[in-house]
């Protein structure tokens, strides 16, 4: 697996590092260090930074590499023409020398890029609560593989969210949403089929593992469990289709999760 971490400026990229650098242990990632400059003669300075950023990783043999332009592009070219399996950028707003990766270029990289993307908060650089979300019709399967693959390699817990349409007209007239889902789970259909596979194999991967069910808009029912439990990474999952449809959908759902939360958000690319 290779591991493209942008860095801004030190010291605010520090948690990014340190957080991008958990990970790719766990992945067991080729990491390559990257900034952008605009114009040629910044380069030493950049370079210098990125070695002093490498003393930061907790891994060892990280390449760095400074990239030319405008950072949202120059990240999204890199990550492409590198063949990254995933992109690592920090969630910072700030202004300066080699400060230019601001909220719209983190969310333009995570809504764009063809790969996987971790969006790091700089208060989060432990990994032991992730919440895994999901709204399909089906459960992506790669999703819950990929929180088992970090859960294991942090011994975290994992809290499935579940987000439907507003109730059914068949769950009308029960009492908590506790009764929904069980009533839910009991029933033969791909929805239930789906998570009930999804907690069974958290549990035989040895992950402690809870399922929630929520039902209402996707965005605001994420932010709304997010902001009340203490998670340090939020997994969602964007497709990999490129079409009119699909790019809406993802620049939408997936960049006002990114934009809005308060925790560490992984961007993971599927198939369905």
């Amino acid at each position: 697996m290779k591991m493209l971490i942008c860095v801004s400026k030190l010291p605010y990229a520090e948690a990014t590092l340190l957080f991008g650098g958990l990970i790719a242990g766990i992945e067991n990632a080729e990491v390559t260090l990257t900034t952008v400059v605009h114009d040629k003669a910044e380069r030493p300075l950049a370079e210098e930074m990125l070695v002093k950023a490498q003393s930061l990783l907790t891994i060892s043999d990280a390449n760095i590499k400074v990239c030319l332009g405008s950072p949202a592009s120059a990240i999204l070219d890199e990550a492409e023409h590198g063949e990254y399996d995933i992109i690592v950028v920090g969630a910072h707003i700030l202004g300066g020398f080699f400060d230019r990766f601001t909220g719209s270029t983190m969310k333009k990289v995570a809504t764009k890029a063809s790969t996987n993307v971790l969006v790091v908060q700089e208060r989060r650089i432990t990994l032991d609560h992730i919440l895994v979300c999901t709204a399909a019709r089906e459960v992506d399967q790669s999703l819950i593989e990929k929180s088992a693959q970090l859960a294991k390699g942090t011994d975290a817990n994992v809290t499935m969210l579940y987000v439907t349409d507003p109730m059914p007209g068949m769950y009308t007239g029960l009492e908590t949403m506790e009764e929904t889902l069980a009533e839910l789970l009991l029933t033969d259909t791909v929805q239930a089929n789906e998570l009930n596979w999804s907690v069974q194999y958290l549990e035989d991967e040895g992950v402690e593992a809870k399922l929630k069910l929520r039902q209402g808009i996707v965005t605001d029912e994420i932010h709304h469990e997010v902001h009340k439990n203490d998670y340090d990474l939020v997994i969602v999952g964007a497709q990999t289709e490129n079409n009119f449809w699909n790019e809406l959908l993802v620049g939408s759902i997936t960049g006002d999760i990114v934009e809005l939360s308060s925790s560490s958000v992984m961007v993971v690319r599927t198939l369905n």
